[in-house]
């Protein structure tokens, strides 16, 4: 009897374990799944949470990481946290805290980046000249700085200053472009600071084409005649190598190397024409379309070469309502970033165009009207409301997912493009900060920062405006400049005793 027993409970235990082992497998595996996907057990408090995790990646690494104002240990750090809002503070000796409140959510990972700047900048001095700084001038990307220094009564030198500089770029910096009799003169860098435009007081009938990072002489350098083109406006194309001129009648492209003069377009009586160009060579032009509606204004956008050839429509029809209350609307109930395509019966659209910027590398375009400001997707062929006012276009982002602009008091962000994994950022504006005195706006290499300066001193900011650093005093200096490696601010300025200096700032 005791034998049948003991061979039943055997036989049990032979069924029961497999039984139970795959239980226990398939427990083992729900809970790792349910952790993988951000459930944890709070024993304590009996519950199941959902979490998501939290990555802090600092530059420079190995700062302390605070949440909630509790030590997290140091960077780069990787933490668990249940869903919601969080205080996440960095501080680092001898750098700025950065702080900024993160959403957590379940099932993602929040990734966070702060760059850290120095409290006290390392001044280094690069140069010095006793003579005195009489105009200084900044290229549009910011990498030039060119200025004038009277050396004598009878003799102004300019000069050509370099922010980023190769390894292996071993000439003088700064360099010496011309030497000029006297300071009266007219000066238009281009784009990337390379060239300059020189038209003398005592020969206004030519303009000197000036290669600014070597020495050149009234005898040698290129020149244009412009004698026959007194009414024309001149300015430099983004390409750097073409000058536009443009009269009442016509618009004219003039061709810096070969020295040829080509007409982009012949200006009608009745259309208004408002035009860009590009680096790549491209040029702009938005003009009135032949399609009249009586409540809409009607525009077409049409992409040349630089020597008028290869026409190409970017957008056929640019439809804008004419009645102001449509945008006052939007004014009044507030808008949506939602993408939305362009009809005669559309309201979003309103006011006569009055600035176009196309972007070649995020493929669109940013159009300013009378009223409102807009992206348009070319990849789409659809349209984003920056804003229901106005704004002024200042600049793309290195990593081309987002533009400065400004109104009449505020400093806005427009995100156009983000990733999809990436829930700290929203496609739409956010004002930053508040403009009143500010000047030189510019983004800084890393695209996720900014700097300016205001009331004699040189700030750095995020690019969400929660965390903005005074770093230096401005008083003396006449231009400041953010290097692309991001290490140090490069300055040109007057000393306490009038001499010229450049100087850089360690400011990373």
């Amino acid at each position: 009897m005791k034998d049948f027993s003991q061979k039943s409970k055997e036989k049990i235990i032979t069924i029961l374990l497999p039984i139970l082992s795959t239980i226990f497998i398939l427990g083992i595996s729900l809970l790792i799944y349910f952790f993988s996907k951000g459930y944890r057990i709070n024993i304590p408090e009996g519950q199941i949470t959902k979490t998501g995790v939290l990555t802090v990646k600092t530059d420079p690494l190995t700062a302390s990481l605070f949440i909630n104002n509790e030590s997290s240990g140091r960077t780069p750090n990787s933490k668990s946290l249940d869903i919601g809002d969080y205080d996440v503070s960095v501080r680092k000796d001898k750098y700025f805290d950065w702080n900024q409140k993160v959403s957590v959510q379940e099932e993602i990972s929040t990734l966070v980046f702060p760059w850290l700047v120095l409290k006290d900048p390392e001044k280094t001095e690069k140069w010095n000249s006793s003579s005195t700084l009489i105009s200084s001038w900044i290229s549009k990307d910011y990498n030039t700085i060119v200025f004038l220094l009277k050396d004598t009564e009878e003799k102004f030198t300019l000069w050509n200053y370099k922010v980023n500089t190769s390894l292996w770029d071993f000439s003088s910096n700064p360099s010496e472009i011309i030497s000029l009799e006297n300071n009266k003169f007219e000066l238009t860098i281009s784009p990337n600071g390379q060239y300059a435009i020189l038209k003398l007081t005592s020969t206004p009938e030519k303009i000197y084409i000036l290669e600014t990072q070597k020495s050149n002489t009234l005898e040698n350098a290129k020149t244009f005649d412009i004698s026959n083109y007194k009414k024309y406006s001149i300015k430099w194309a983004e390409d750097n190598n073409h000058i536009i001129l443009e009269s009442s009648k016509e618009i004219l492209s003039y061709d810096t190397i070969r020295q040829n003069i080509y007409k982009i377009v012949e200006k009608g009586t009745d259309k208004k024409y408002i035009w860009s160009t590009d680096k790549e060579g491209f040029f702009y032009l938005i003009t009135n379309s032949t399609q009249e509606f009586e409540n809409s204004y009607v525009y077409t956008l049409n992409q040349y070469k630089l020597d008028g050839t290869q026409q190409k429509t970017i957008i056929e029809n640019i439809y804008l309502q004419k009645d102001k209350q449509y945008i006052d609307y939007y004014r009044t109930n507030g808008y949506t970033s939602t993408p939305f395509t362009n009809s005669v019966e559309n309201t979003q659209t309103v006011g006569q165009v009055s600035e176009i910027k196309v972007f070649q590398d995020a493929k669109g375009a940013a159009i300013k009207t009378e009223y409102a400001t807009y992206w348009y997707d070319i990849n789409t062929s659809k349209y984003l409301m920056i804003s229901p006012y106005s704004l002024n276009i200042l600049d793309i982002a290195p990593d081309q997912k987002r533009i400065l602009l400004t109104s009449d008091k505020d400093l806005l962000v427009f995100t156009f493009d983000k990733d999809e994994a990436d829930h700290t950022e929203e496609i739409g504006t956010k004002v930053i900060l508040q403009i009143e005195n500010t000047k030189d706006i510019r983004w800084i290499s890393n695209s996720t920062n900014i700097y300016f300066q205001k009331d004699n001193h040189f700030y750095i900011a995020d690019k969400a405006g929660t965390n903005q650093y005074q770093i230096i005093d401005t008083t003396n200096i006449k231009n400041a400049i953010v290097k692309n490696s991001r290490e140090s601010i490069v300055t040109l300025e007057v000393g306490t005793d009038n001499k010229v200096y450049i100087n850089e700032y360690k400011i990373h």
